[in-house]
């Protein structure tokens, strides 16, 4: 039998071990919520641009009116979701006071399931930071969804940023008079993307956005073309997209790709 010193050490070991292990999953557990969290922010600040778009007095949408649209998920729409707590918040227009809306994630279990918390309003804007489990709010600050996890992703990123165009392209249309889509330029005057992706230079690629509008021989059309800045550098993939709402992507060496690439995945 061994001695009591040696039974009292090994006991503390399995102890620490146990400790660690548990750390471990808590740490793989959050960071697999984090890295989920800022599309899903995303895809509700998007929602909510669709919501007002089609809604007859221009307000937001609650949660449960984005699901009833089928803008967002049922999990989404439940206000939990990715080991967070969601809330929206809506303000109708008001006089000169324009509709707005607020978004706000909160770790359900801080430290556990995550450390961030989130904050986004109907400035378009993504905000993030560790508050103790406390809510964010508009001081907060700003993050850059994509790149949370580092920089290296550009082709991840740049995937985002063109189901952003195609969701700006989809709100402009429908707003539009004509039924047209916009170019790079209308879609920020129009407060669909930001001034970054108005630029066309973007995460280390070059986006490149050409439009057809309405005639009697045509419908209207767009096509988007993401190729990168430096080939084997900022990227391999050149992507390209259009209002088939297929993102399609293939190593044409720098070269900007087209409709007969194979779709890539999300």
């Amino acid at each position: 039998m061994l001695p009591a010193i040696f039974r009292t050490i090994g006991l503390s070991l399995a102890i620490l071990f146990l400790c660690q292990a548990s750390s471990a999953q808590d740490i793989n557990a959050r960071n697999y919520n984090e890295r989920f969290l800022p599309a899903a922010m995303q895809q509700m600040i998007g929602a909510q641009a669709t919501y007002q778009a089609i809604t007859n007095d221009g307000r937001f949408g609650t949660l449960a009116e984005l699901h009833e649209q089928g803008l967002i998920d049922a999990a989404l729409a439940s206000g939990r979701k990715y080991g967070y707590l969601f809330t929206v918040d809506v303000t109708p227009a008001n006089g000169e006071q324009a509709a707005a809306f607020t978004i706000n994630a909160t770790p359900a279990k801080y430290r556990k399931t995550g450390i961030r918390s989130y904050f986004a309003d109907s400035s378009g804007t993504l905000r993030a930071a560790d508050l103790g489990g406390n809510h964010a709010d508009n001081s907060t600050p700003e993050i850059d969804p994509c790149v949370i996890w580092g920089n290296s992703d550009n082709e991840r990123c740049i995937k985002e940023n063109l189901r952003q165009i195609q969701g700006a392209q989809a709100t402009f249309q429908s707003t539009d008079p004509s039924g047209n889509f916009g170019s790079l330029n209308d879609l920020r005057n129009a407060g669909l993307i930001n001034e970054q992706t108005a630029s066309g230079m973007l995460r280390g690629y070059v986006i490149t956005l050409s439009v057809i509008h309405r005639s009697p021989e045509q419908p209207p059309s767009f096509s988007v073309w993401a190729v990168p800045a430096e080939y084997g550098t900022t990227g391999r993939l050149s992507f390209y997209t259009s209002q088939t709402g297929v993102i399609r992507g293939a190593d044409h060496n720098g070269n900007p790709g087209g409709p007969d690439d194979p779709p890539v995945e999300n």
